[in-house]
């Protein structure tokens, strides 16, 4: 998992992105920073394994820029790997990013209050869960 949906997070496993989800009230929301705090890898039929980002090649650190939905992933050797956000809903207290990236959908659920995040990668019969904390860039 070297590309940055090798990646991410970021919540419970969604298998594919909803084309309805619309953009808003996300533009002029401050750019975020997040770190990668524990992951969780899980494979069909296998008990999921408890690590950090680097057991498992997912990024450290997440540079979320919500104007230009984009995601620019910086991984534990220093590579930077960056994809865009097909989807952004915003809800009460909270932020839900999607996005597809070498075959492997994610979502992120962002908490505003409490700066936390969960986010999930899913692909063919392989699943990625990540908790993290995040402050304003």
């Amino acid at each position: 998992m070297k590309s940055f949906i090798t990646v991410v997070m970021i919540s419970v496993a969604l298998g594919c992105v909803p084309a309805a989800l619309a953009a808003e009230d996300t533009q002029n929301t401050a750019p975020i920073v997040c770190a990668t705090i524990e992951t969780y890898d899980c494979g069909f039929e296998e008990n999921c394994t408890r690590g950090t980002a680097a057991d498992i090649a997912l990024p450290l650190f997440l540079d979320i820029d919500f104007d230009k939905k984009v995601i620019t992933a910086t991984m534990e050797d220093g590579e930077v790997n960056t994809t865009g956000i097909q989807a952004l809903e915003t809800l009460p207290g909270g932020i839900i990013i999607q996005g597809i990236e070498d075959g492997l959908g994610f979502s992120i659920a962002y908490n505003k209050a409490t700066r936390k995040f969960t986010g999930s990668v899913s692909g063919d019969q392989v699943g990625f869960i990540i908790f993290g904390a995040c402050k304003p860039e």
